[in-house]
């Protein structure tokens, strides 16, 4: 038996739980089963996470320890968010602006620390491969869309992965854009120099 607290409320929910349970419903929370909720929950604290280490990252001294620290921190918790989202869309529910937001983000922060890492240099043929991927995945996100007959808001949609386009097109252009180009604005960061 889980102790949720001992007000009015919280005997109603465990009450309420427990009655699902006995009935063959298995634990729920708002529609949503102790999986699903434990998901969730890893998601929203690697969110939180995200925020704190990426603003610690801005504000604090560039290349100092608690710069280098919460960058990695930042992009740890953006991992564990990436992949709790991919399960809470594959696993648990399908939402096309969830699906496509995750694509998004994911793309931007890994073309971001790519362009940290590189350092105004021409793209590593990994990251062409990724910029190639992520600039046709919304041609097949709309493709499977329509296929599986979901929902999804076109206007939404197209603005999100028309941004992604735009990044992705950007990065491969990188392998051709003069070079002092890249060491004057290789770097997405307006903070750095």
């Amino acid at each position: 038996m889980v102790l949720i607290c001992r007000c009015p409320a919280g005997a109603f929910l465990a009450a309420n739980l427990r009655a699902r349970a006995a009935a063959g419903h298995g634990v729920m929370l708002n529609g949503h089963s102790a999986p699903h909720i434990a998901n969730i929950v890893v998601h929203v604290a690697a969110g939180v996470t995200v925020i704190v280490g990426g603003t610690v990252a801005i504000v604090s001294r560039k290349g100092g320890s608690i710069h280098v620290r919460a960058g990695w921190i930042f992009i740890s918790a953006y991992v564990t968010i990436a992949l709790t989202a991919v399960i809470g869309v594959v696993v648990f529910e399908f939402r096309s602006f969830l699906a496509i937001a995750t694509i998004a983000s994911s793309y931007e922060v890994f073309a971001g620390y790519r362009s940290l890492r590189l350092r105004g240099r021409r793209p590593l043929p990994g990251d062409l491969v990724l910029s190639v991927v992520a600039l046709l995945a919304p041609l097949a996100f709309v493709i499977a869309i329509r296929a599986l007959h979901k929902p999804w808001s076109p206007a939404l949609t197209w603005s999100v992965l028309g941004g992604l386009m735009a990044l992705a097109a950007y990065d491969l252009a990188r392998a051709i854009l003069p070079q002092s180009w890249l060491r004057r604005f290789g770097c997405r960061s307006i903070f750095i120099k």
